[in-house]
């Protein structure tokens, strides 16, 4: 039961950071446009498909705390994250959507990276 509290944790704290990133990126890059805006375009698109990976792990979470007597919910990163049968998507595993969940948000980390260091002046102007 403990796993089930720090994926909890772990994911609500990634939608936050997410969302205040997503936040950071509109207000920087996409309100003053300067080039191309394709690196923090893919970051928001990163970032975006970390929390939703996360909210779904957020909406998993309570049905696998109240199944976890099924033994196939006795190692929650083994568990389903749905019963829908429908194109397959009661096949994917919480290991699946937490490795989803990290990877866009470290790849999102590196778009926002990226356009940090080259793309933006963030209004400083270089000295004559």
């Amino acid at each position: 039961m403990e796993a089930v509290h720090l994926l909890k944790g772990f994911s609500q704290w990634m939608v936050s950071i997410g969302m205040a990133i997503i936040a950071f990126i509109g207000s920087t890059y996409f309100k003053h446009p300067e080039g191309s805006l394709w690196i923090p375009a893919a970051a928001v698109v990163s970032f975006a498909i970390a929390i939703l990976a996360a909210t779904w792990v957020v909406g998993a979470l309570p049905w696998i705390a109240i199944n976890i007597e099924d033994p196939k919910f006795k190692n929650p990163y083994m568990a389903p994250v749905t019963d829908w049968p429908y194109f397959w998507i009661d096949r994917i595993k919480m290991w699946q959507v937490v490795t989803l969940e990290h990877l866009a948000f470290a790849i999102g980390i590196v778009f926002l990276g990226i356009a940090v260091c080259f793309q933006h002046d963030f209004g400083v102007t270089p000295a004559h």
